[in-house]
């Protein structure tokens, strides 16, 4: 779960920019409570202060657990009003079987969801949000790669496949590999 409620806390902080009740340099300050995440983290500091934009690199490129609390604290007012503002997002999505506890993800008794659940959630961020792709794609400013191995969105060609990594993978497809015992793997 996650990952799963890390995109429901970067769908609502992206919402927040759109509304004009944020921007991506507003500052995000960090909390006593953000900074005692477990699990992933930046190991950020109470007190810190780093752009939104900042915080959601953290998150996206490092599953951020401290970066996610702090962002939640910022648009929610608290991690627990900014769970209710999930469920609430979750509920008008149509996403019948997701209850969320945390901003993070971290396990916690009820925290769930499904596979339509996420289907419908990673639709929406991708339509509503599409700057998101600026955090988790790899974006290449040269004509790189084919039409068919990128997606044009008006600026930078963002590519699913170069023909490098084509042709490693399928190197990799017909190389023999041998295991052991072990299970460590010898090419």
């Amino acid at each position: 779960m996650a990952s799963i409620s890390k995109v429901m806390t970067l769908h609502l902080a992206f919402e927040a920019v759109h509304d004009g009740r944020l921007t991506m340099e507003t500052p995000v300050p960090v909390s006593e409570h953000a900074y005692h995440m477990g699990g992933s983290q930046i190991w950020l500091e109470p007190g810190e202060r780093f752009t939104l934009d900042e915080m959601i690199k953290a998150i996206c490129v490092s599953s951020a657990n401290d970066a996610a609390v702090a962002v939640a604290e910022l648009v929610g007012g608290s991690e627990p009003a900014f769970v209710e503002q999930m469920n609430a997002r979750a509920a008008a999505l149509g996403m019948e079987q997701t209850t969320f506890r945390n901003a993070c993800g971290l396990d916690a008794e009820g925290h769930l969801s499904t596979a339509r659940d996420v289907a419908v959630m990673s639709r929406t961020i991708l339509n509503t949000c599409p700057e998101v792709l600026h955090y988790t794609c790899l974006l290449y400013t040269s004509d790189a790669a084919d039409e068919e191995d990128s997606v044009d969105l008006g600026g930078p060609r963002i590519i699913k496949k170069t023909k490098k990594q084509k042709k490693r993978r399928q190197k990799d497809i017909t190389k023999p590999s041998q295991y052991t015992n072990e299970t460590t793997r010898h090419n």
